[in-house]
């Protein structure tokens, strides 16, 4: 496909495009609302904004959203513009990241702060830490009587995250989305970082980009949210969406306005293709039919390899991405490949093409955590230096059955083991004394022994399970002891990260043995 080339002299600073992660009910959609409403140039413009899975914001440099029409003076030159996208959560988010597509610059977490971190709290921790860009921590309802932003500080330091003031660097701010104090704070943040990043697209190449949203429209058939990232998309451009081609009919922008063009960071509504693409798919746009028909052939002919191998409800799925000399190479891999059935390990082959190894591949390894089959392919030392980095690991060989081993191993070493746990007691907590991060030290009476140190615990309060953690070490008497009998009291260390222990809260005590299995 023929592509004009990108040069760094035609480089332009473009908006930054921001998604916004958190747990369920912390306010991701309230704070979205919040900054879409304070973007007067939407009011003013008669627009009403279209849910399209983005829309963008006038900031003016108070942190104040102004209309770029209105402002006529020196002020309207350093109005700046920041995509926000919509998106469902962290699925949404995951299928596009692990699609390779470059979807955001720069990720706001949201943290309530009367909650806490919780589990989808730690699942967009991890999944910004992977795409590797910069990210910002929103503590919301700070407004709440029962807010305790020291306390969800310190949960965010025992999950890896460091805040400024807190030993680190990761950028917070307190804010309420609901009555919109710090909202400018976290705009200008925002503007902050993009700036410290230099943002730049060349608008003046073919346009390329991801699908946000998609859906099958009663009387304009298919309409896409596209993202453009780089060039400029234009009504009657001809576009290649994973096996499909279109030439675009409309374009729409997020108020709903019919537009003949939109450039870098710009989310834009159009028509003209058959199918509904799938979230996260990479768009492009070619020069004529002809290479989008050659584009469709190609992206067909690599999905014919992606598959699934193995038992229909696997306990773990391994990811592979394969490179290789020609397409009888991927045939023969593949269905080698399907001969190892397993009912614990699945594989998933989620890409499959002829060619040599690219900083590319790896990036959308490390993205969905899969191994890389690279079969009479060169694999440059850059390329083994940037795995290693990422943790990538690569099946490298020019003999088949070589690289099935090597996956075997792999799927070997991911089957689960068999947990057997032993319960040994149940201590009741009567007093605690000193915590340091995630440790403890309480005091209790054995109410189910003996108990002894270098085991596991269940903390449960009101009957309800609240964590569980590691008894690191018992005392008696302020002396250190293998174990202590029922009736008895006792001191223990305790790890427990985000947690603190109260009295009047239980450990349920136990050991865990672990048995490996065999790859069936």
């Amino acid at each position: 496909m023929a592509k004009k080339q990108i040069k760094k002299e035609n480089l332009n600073t473009r908006p930054p495009i921001v998604v916004v992660l958190g747990h369920v009910d912390h306010g991701k959609t309230t704070l979205l609302d919040t900054i879409r409403k304070t973007n007067v140039a939407a009011k003013e413009s008669g627009g009403i904004t279209q849910h399209i899975g983005a829309y963008q914001v006038t900031i003016s440099p108070r942190g104040e959203s102004s209309s770029r029409e209105n402002l006529k003076d020196d002020r309207a030159q350093a109005l700046r513009t920041i995509t926000f996208i919509d998106t469902p959560g962290h699925e949404a988010f995951g299928q596009m990241r692990s699609r390779g597509a470059n979807v955001a610059d720069i990720a706001i977490i949201v943290v309530a702060a009367d909650e806490g971190v919780k589990p989808q709290t730690k699942e967009a921790l991890d999944i910004v830490k992977q795409t590797d860009i910069p990210y910002i921590v929103a503590l919301n309802k700070i407004d709440k009587p029962n807010a305790q932003v020291d306390k969800v500080k310190r949960e965010l330091a025992d999950s890896g995250v460091l805040l400024e003031g807190w030993g680190g660097d990761v950028s917070n701010v307190p804010i309420s989305a609901k009555s919109g104090q710090g909202i400018p704070e976290l705009l200008d943040l925002i503007l902050l970082l993009a700036d410290i990043h230099e943002l730049k697209a060349e608008p003046n190449v073919l346009a390329s980009g991801v699908v946000i949203e998609a859906h099958k429209d009663s009387q304009r058939g298919t309409v896409v949210t596209f993202l453009v990232r780089q060039g400029t998309l234009k009504v009657s451009s001809f576009v290649a969406v994973g096996s499909q081609y279109g030439r675009i009919r409309s374009l729409e922008n997020f108020l709903g306005q019919a537009i003949d063009q939109a450039g870098p960071s710009t989310p834009v509504l159009i028509s003209g293709l058959s199918e509904v693409p799938d979230v996260g798919e990479t768009f492009s746009e070619v020069a004529s039919e002809k290479e989008a028909q050659e584009f469709m052939n190609k992206e067909k002919q690599r999905r014919k390899f992606i598959m699934r191998i193995g038992g229909e409800n696997p306990e773990v799925i391994k990811k592979i991405i394969i490179r290789a000399d020609v397409v009888g190479s991927l045939e023969a891999i593949t269905e080698t490949l399907s001969k190892i059935s397993s009912q614990i390990v699945g594989l998933d082959i989620i890409s499959a093409e002829t060619g040599n190894l690219g900083e590319n591949d790896l990036k959308i390894a490390a993205a969905s955590k899969a191994s890389i089959i690279a079969f009479r392919v060169k694999v440059p030392p850059l390329v083994v230096q940037m795995a290693e980095r990422l943790g990538v690991r690569i099946v490298a060989s020019d003999i088949i059955y070589e690289l099935v081993d090597g996956i075997r191993v792999e799927m070997e070493a991911a089957v689960p083991p068999e947990i057997i746990r032993t319960d040994l007691g149940v201590v009741k907590i009567l007093a605690t004394f000193k915590q340091e991060g995630s440790k403890q030290i309480v005091g209790g009476e054995v109410l189910k022994g003996p108990i002894k140190g270098n085991t596991m615990t269940d903390l449960e309060r009101g009957g309800h399970h609240m964590g569980q953690g590691k008894i690191t070490s018992v005392q008696m008497n302020k002396v250190a002891v293998d174990e202590v009998p029922q009736g008895k009291q006792c001191g223990l260390l305790v790890e427990l990260k985000g947690i603190n222990i109260l009295p009047g809260d239980v450990l349920k005590i136990f050991v865990e043995e672990r048995n490996s299995r065999p790859l069936l």
